[in-house]
């Protein structure tokens, strides 16, 4: 289910990526920017929860703790980090500057 996710957000933004690539006269239909930077952080969130749960079977019942741990560890980290990067691109397109 994650993976099917992952593709459809992938899908919406690659579709941006391509019409924002076609110049000025295609990039004033590009309203919906916000809402995909959104659905991006979103989606990082979701996957964050999952590996957190991952993170609890695995120091509870599983008995691949280590490996699966390890895992884990290093999904959670990366999750972290481009979703801190979704959030400064967030902010920085989308929040008005303080005394602007």
């Amino acid at each position: 289910m994650l993976g099917l996710v992952n593709s459809f957000v992938h899908i919406i933004m690659y579709t941006y990526y391509l019409l924002s690539a076609l110049g000025p006269t295609v990039q004033k239909y590009l309203w919906w920017k916000k809402y995909l930077t959104t659905l991006q952080m979103v989606r990082h969130l979701v996957f964050v929860k999952f590996h957190i749960k991952l993170h609890i079977y695995c120091i509870t019942v599983s008995k691949h703790t280590k490996d699966v741990y390890y895992y884990v560890i290093s999904s959670l980290l990366t999750a972290k980090h481009w979703k801190i990067g979704h959030a400064k691109v967030f902010i920085q397109n989308h929040v008005p500057a303080v005394g602007s």
